[in-house]
């Protein structure tokens, strides 16, 4: 892309006002200062037709992060030529979807030479939680006057995360005998409950397989099992604009969300999480990196999640040990009593100061360190009833 700078549009102006001027004055001398300015600033416009050739080599390191650790960007640029250029690095940050450039980007003056990389480092904003987006990085130049700048594509964009932080959580939720008629997790075969027969793959224990039902059916069967007291939880984050007094106490919903995320799934414990607006459906966290991925992009949605809605939800598609409600003081927390029938546990953390009459299941604090360590202190795992 080629464009004049600030100094070259500044150049053509003056200039053609002193022509101007020269002319209808018929005074020779600031006519003549005028068109040498003007040509100047047509001559060096020639400079842009040969935009610099580079090759740019990035890495992001760490390509996922925690809320306010470091993470650094570091690119080489190589010039493609037979002279040294004195270049300009310009690297965007942006939010991943966004067209603003509202975060401080990579920014340098390089002086590279032929076939030598030159390096330029910058550090990464990873003040706030997000999706964000690297680049596409520009090289450019001026000429040597600075009325022209002329920049190219050098490199591809790239994202890093930014999870959000989180704060330490050393009891999960409680594990219960599963139901007969209820959600199983399968588990090695190692365990003594069994769950079913399937075809064997590749790789079965063949101490497992089922002899007779294998005659029958001409092909081998194996046994499949389940574990018996696997824990669940279903950790339900209220991403509804509504529930919140403003996005500062959503951001403290999402902390304590990840803290649940961390300790359970570290534990070794089951864990679905669902987003109580309906976005992006129901998903089995088995990994920390998969929970604080999806929990990174999470964003406050203005309507969706009637009350209605998200108990059907809950009751009719998702079975579970435990359920626990991440969410603002605006929200309405009858939708959980119901649920007792079906939960052995239901729970409600709550970002804000605690009602007048706040349900025993539920707890309330206005920063997510202190409703982590409420939650551990006297709410995990409790009855649903008043």
């Amino acid at each position: 892309m080629t464009r004049p700078t600030a100094r070259g549009l500044t150049t053509a102006v003056c200039s053609a006002a002193l022509l101007t001027a020269g002319l209808l004055l018929a005074y020779r001398e600031m006519a003549m200062l005028g068109a040498a300015g003007l040509t100047a600033f047509a001559l060096s416009s020639l400079w842009s037709l040969s935009p610099p050739r580079v090759v740019v080599d990035r890495l992001v390191e760490p390509r996922r992060v925690r809320r306010g650790e470091p993470a650094l960007a570091t690119a080489d640029v190589v010039v493609l030529g037979r002279f040294r250029r004195l270049l300009t690095f310009i690297d965007p940050v942006r939010e991943e979807g966004s067209d603003r450039d509202d975060l401080p980007s990579g920014r340098a003056a390089v002086l590279a030479k032929p076939g030598i990389p030159a390096r330029v480092s910058f550090a990464l904003p990873t003040g706030r939680r997000g999706v964000f987006q690297i680049g596409p990085v520009s090289v450019g130049r001026d000429d040597p006057l600075g009325l022209w700048s002329v920049t190219r594509p050098a490199g591809p964009a790239e994202t890093f995360t930014v999870w959000p932080a989180w704060h330490p959580l050393t009891r999960g939720a409680i594990g219960s005998a599963a139901e007969i008629e209820g959600e199983r997790e399968l588990v090695d075969a190692g365990s003594i409950t069994f769950h079913a027969l399937r075809e064997y793959v590749p790789g079965d224990d063949l101490r497992h397989i089922h002899w007779r039902t294998s005659a029958r059916a001409g092909t081998l069967m194996v046994r499949t099992h389940v574990d018996a007291a696997v824990a669940r939880l279903v950790l339900v984050l209220d991403d509804r604009l509504a529930s919140y007094p403003d996005s500062a106490a959503f951001e403290e919903a999402v902390e304590v969300a990840a803290s649940v995320v961390v300790a359970t799934v570290e534990g070794g414990l089951g864990l679905r999480l669902m987003l109580a607006s309906g976005a992006g459906g129901e998903r089995s966290i088995g990994q920390t990196q998969t929970g604080l991925d999806q929990l990174a992009a999470v964003r406050l949605t203005i309507g969706g999640g009637e009350v209605g809605e998200l108990r059907a939800r809950l009751t009719l598609h998702i079975a579970g040990d435990a359920v626990l409600l991440v969410t603002g003081t605006k929200a309405d927390l009858s939708l959980l009593g119901p649920l007792s029938a079906r939960y052995r546990s239901v729970a409600a953390a709550v970002v804000g100061p605690p009602p007048d009459d706040p349900l025993k299941w539920a707890v309330f604090a206005p920063a997510a360190g202190q409703l982590v360590n409420a939650l551990q202190d006297r709410l995990w795992n409790v009855s649903s009833s008043r």
